[in-house]
């Protein structure tokens, strides 16, 4: 299923319905990727983080469809009540009032998925497009919400650059960040600089304040902000919590010179020299344990309330989580900006970035991601892939991948993954049982 139109904000009705349309491509009106009987195929999150499943049923021949409430919960109170219902159509355009099927109301607190409708295969071959509508008490307030936030960043925003014309600098903060990993030296290295302005990012972020305010803190103390970053400075591996991490560029072996020719050239060091603050004060913050590309979007995302992400590098090429993303903002990996929103409580960020890999995973590269590193540290991102792979199972792909992560069970590589797998066995039990 194909989401033909993601973003809630624009595709909402009224203050409290969200129309969605998605395209069923199928094979003579069997969904592809249903080719095994009850097989659910999900499609990308939309709304408030739901989204719809379809299912083949061979007993008698038809196109069950559901609804999941998927991450939606976590915006939503236990109490609140769902009116969803939906429609086939034949183009993308939403249908004439009245033409809708009846609505099913579902509590937040129910399970999930939930079958909402059937239609004979012969349905889906006149009419591919799915419409759904779904009614939640709770859109207006985040609506609502998310424009006093806007505001706000607006109105900081303009107070900073006020006292920019005034003379106040708005440069006041310097971070340092590693950009690349060497496996060959097992390290982090290659510092690139970020700058930024303190009451920007303490309005927006509970650690930030913390970190910058004058505490006694060693980020707080004032230092010359065109002081030069040595271009030698690194970290081990071990060192950096996530070696793993697809925001540092890998530096080959014929790259390694030693520092001197390899600090930060890719990221357009000559636009960020910090000669241009020499004598100027402010505070200097090292980050050790998260990327300069994730920062990055990060400061961006403070500073405006707009993130982009990037495809996981497991996903096919044809694979795109954000296929438009604008040159304007800065992207990076979700997976790292999943890690560093978990860290500094960000959950309004978390939450998409979860999304966004959620997004990027299929039959090619769930086994990979559901046993890596990563993946155990967190368990909201190990109940969603585990639910990918059981949704892949049989595939050829999953099939293959396991018989290949087996070698590394056996030999003890796996360790991070027993719950993981624990946790596996007992739901293709389960499913197995009903």
């Amino acid at each position: 299923m194909d989401v033909m139109g993601g973003d809630w904000q624009w595709m909402m009705k009224s203050v409290s319905e969200i129309q969605t349309i998605l395209r069923i491509r199928h094979h003579n009106g069997r969904p592809i990727g249903c080719e095994t009987t009850g097989k659910k195929v999900y499609s990308s999150p939309c709304g408030l983080g739901w989204r719809f499943a379809i299912a083949f049923d061979s007993h008698p021949p038809e196109v069950d469809v559901f609804f999941d409430l998927h991450t939606a919960g976590q915006k939503l109170q236990p109490s609140d009540v769902l009116q969803v219902s939906v429609a086939l159509i034949s183009e993308e355009k939403a249908p004439v009032s009245g033409s809708q099927t009846e609505d099913r109301l579902l509590p937040v607190s129910g399970p999930s998925p939930v079958r909402l409708k059937s239609w004979l295969p012969a349905n889906i071959m006149a009419k591919p497009f799915l419409f759904a509508r779904v009614t939640a008490p709770n859109i207006k307030k985040l609506g609502e919400t998310a424009a006093a936030d806007s505001n706000e960043r607006v109105q900081l925003l303009n107070q900073t650059l006020l006292g920019s014309l005034d003379g106040a600098s708005f440069v006041d903060t310097k971070f340092v960040l590693f950009s690349r990993r060497s496996s060959v030296l097992g390290e982090v290295n290659s510092p690139v600089t970020l700058f930024a302005n303190a009451t920007l990012l303490s309005a927006r972020s509970k650690y930030f304040e913390t970190l910058l305010r004058n505490n006694g803190f060693l980020e707080a103390a004032l230092v010359d902000l065109g002081d030069e970053v040595p271009d030698d400075m690194h970290l081990r591996l071990a060192d950096y919590e996530y070696e793993s991490d697809s925001d540092l560029e890998e530096e080959e072996e014929c790259d390694i010179t030693r520092r001197g020719t390899t600090s930060s050239q890719s990221f357009g060091s000559d636009m960020m020299k910090p000669m241009v603050y020499r004598g100027q004060k402010g505070r200097v913050v090292h980050i050790k344990d998260a990327a300069y590309k994730t920062m990055r979007s990060l400061l961006f995302y403070l500073y405006t309330g707009n993130f982009a992400f990037l495809p996981l590098r497991s996903a096919r090429p044809e694979i795109s989580v954000t296929p438009d993303i604008p040159k304007r903002i800065p992207s990076c990996s979700p997976k790292s900006m999943y890690r560093l929103a978990d860290k500094l409580g960000l959950e309004e960020l978390e939450r998409p970035a979860l999304e966004a890999i959620r997004a990027s995973l299929n039959q090619h590269n769930i086994v990979e991601e559901v046993f890596s590193v990563f993946t155990s540290r967190y368990q909201k991102v190990k109940e969603l892939e585990i639910d990918v792979l059981c949704d892949h199972f049989h595939t050829p792909e999953v099939s293959s991948g396991l018989r290949n992560f087996s070698a590394k069970l056996t030999s003890g590589e796996l360790q991070h993954s027993s719950d993981i797998l624990a946790t596996l066995f007992g739901r293709l039990v389960v499913r197995k049982d009903s």
